[in-house]
């Protein structure tokens, strides 16, 4: 990869301290095998609880350098900045300090300001990943697992249940003067009262209570798992820094409380509650109601502190992959808005972005017009279901699609395919990629170099069309050493990456 070449104008932006911490990137500390730099390029890759806590660590050490803080020449543009980033990114340490003091001290700064970034970024994906993979899917197939368990006992309690609760609907029937002494004789002559006081007992700690919307079961298991998370919770809102819409303000006001929350102790109480008054209960909806609260509701002011905190660690996750929930500094996970042109920048091109889009600049009519075919639309498949048995709805509201059988080949369309198959022509997929490329010229125009000037290769079309080729055909890559195989590498091979040509790999004729 070559240096971006030209003037440095980054370098004069650099303090005496800031130009110190660059430069100690570059060093590799007694006891160490890499590079503060390397260090900073790598970070942890494992979805877990300790492995984000070193991520977190690691955004608080890149931050505390105030590097990101710097301001930069406006005149810079941010291609420069970008193409020094991905050589920084890139480049050994030992390269690094080859370069001249400026171009050194230029690109290790867009470096750190870009794996400030970057750190946060990969910070994030870990709490996705260990979310989605670690705590929501394990505690499901948990779940899954104690269900299975738990069926045996709840079917035998219901089936006494069942049998006392017919004992008592034939009671109806009986004469006006039928007594409850003699209802309950009737029962235990059916079930023994000890059984059935055993049976409660048995359907009331298994089965949710009727407006619940599911067992949460998985909330549970997710609540036992609170070592996973006890220690990122902690630093995740004070090391970075956070911003909600309307809609997620709320949750991220509960998630920044929590480390006060946690940090609670009391003599009096037991360390896996809190207090009622360190939480916000209207975060607690649906199932984590009866997990928070418990069931029958606590009254003692005291809640569940696994399962409150997994509740707004739940909710917070959710709200951050809606972007309700956005971290600025980061790049994937930032608002969505904070892209668009607003103000003067906005007015500036909104006469020629509308008028491209054909869009009004009222969108009041435009969004009644769309409203009304949605409406229309509706109430033409509600007529349709009513004639289409293929098509139910069941009582929970989920609709229930008939298979379709598939409809056979006919005869004529098979011969058809066989005779359109055996006129195409039997041609290498190299050649036909070369042929093609030749079609577009504009596409090879898209290959610049990182300095941004135009390709220095003869036949670079030769050299597309071979690494198209190979990755199609899953060829590995490396240098071209073989003077068998002069057609995958172009004049100027040495510095391009090229399939390595052997005889097991070369592509034979295929049908395109």
């Amino acid at each position: 990869m070559q240096f971006p070449r030209g003037p440095f104008p980054l370098a004069r932006h650099q303090a005496g301290q800031q130009r110190a911490v660059l430069d100690l990137l570059l060093e590799v500390p007694p006891g160490k095998k890499v590079s503060e730099l390397e260090r900073w390029r790598t970070g942890p890759s494992k979805a877990s609880g300790p492995q984000i806590v070193k991520s977190l660590d690691l955004v608080a050490e890149i931050g505390g350098t105030e590097l990101g803080r710097l301001e930069l020449d406006a005149a810079v543009p941010q291609r420069r900045l970008d193409e020094l980033a991905r050589y920084g990114l890139t480049a050994h340490s030992a390269q690094l300090k080859k370069h001249p003091a400026s171009r050194r001290l230029a690109t290790l700064l867009a470096t750190a300001q870009r794996l400030e970034t970057k750190t946060i970024d990969d910070t994030l994906e870990l709490l996705d990943l260990l979310m989605v993979t670690e705590l929501l899917g394990k505690a499901q197939r948990e779940a899954d697992k104690q269900k299975v368990v738990k069926h045996p006992r709840l079917a035998k309690a219901s089936a006494w249940l069942a049998q006392a609760v017919e004992v008592l609907l034939e009671a109806e029937g009986w004469s006006e003067d039928v007594r409850l002494f003699e209802v309950w004789e009737m029962i235990d002559a059916v079930v023994p009262r000890a059984q059935l006081r055993s049976a409660v007992a048995t359907v009331t700690g298994l089965v949710p209570p009727p407006d619940a919307e599911d067992d949460g079961g998985w909330r549970a298991e997710m609540a036992a798992k609170y070592a996973t998370m006890s220690g990122f919770v902690k630093l995740l809102t004070a090391v970075i820094a956070f911003e909600a819409n309307a809609e997620g303000r709320q949750v991220l006001a509960a998630m920044q409380a929590l480390p006060d929350a946690l940090a609670y102790r009391s003599r009096h109480h037991p360390v896996t509650v809190l207090p009622l008054r360190l939480i916000d209960p209207l975060v607690v909806t649906g199932p984590w109601k009866r997990l928070v609260f418990g069931h029958p509701a606590r009254t003692d002011n005291l809640v569940d502190r696994n399962a409150y905190v997994f509740c707004v660690l739940e909710q917070f996750h959710r709200h951050l992959k809606r972007r309700e929930i956005h971290a600025p500094a980061s790049n994937r996970w930032r608002d969505p808005d904070a892209q668009l042109l607003k103000g003067a920048a906005w007015m500036a091109v909104k006469d020629s972005v509308l008028t491209d889009l054909g869009l009004p600049e009222d969108p009041a009519e435009l969004l009644a017009e769309h409203a009304e075919r949605l409406d229309r639309a509706y109430r033409v498949v509600r007529a349709g279901l009513a004639a289409n048995t293929a098509v139910t709805i069941d009582d929970d509201g989920k609709i229930h699609v008939a298979s379709v059988k598939a409809i056979e080949e006919p005869p004529s369309l098979i011969d058809l395919r066989r005779r359109v198959e055996a006129m195409m022509p039997r041609v290498d997929i190299s050649e036909a990629v070369v042929e093609v490329l030749g079609w577009c010229p504009k596409f090879m125009e898209a290959f610049t170099s990182i300095a941004g000037t135009g390709p220095h290769l003869d036949d670079l079309d030769i050299s597309v069309a071979a690494c198209l080729t190979a990755q199609a055909l899953n060829i590995t890559y490396g240098r071209s050493r073989s003077r068998a195989c002069p057609r995958w590498s172009g004049t100027g091979s040495a510095t391009l990456i090229t399939p390595t040509c052997a005889p097991t790999t070369t592509p034979r004729p295929t049908r395109i």
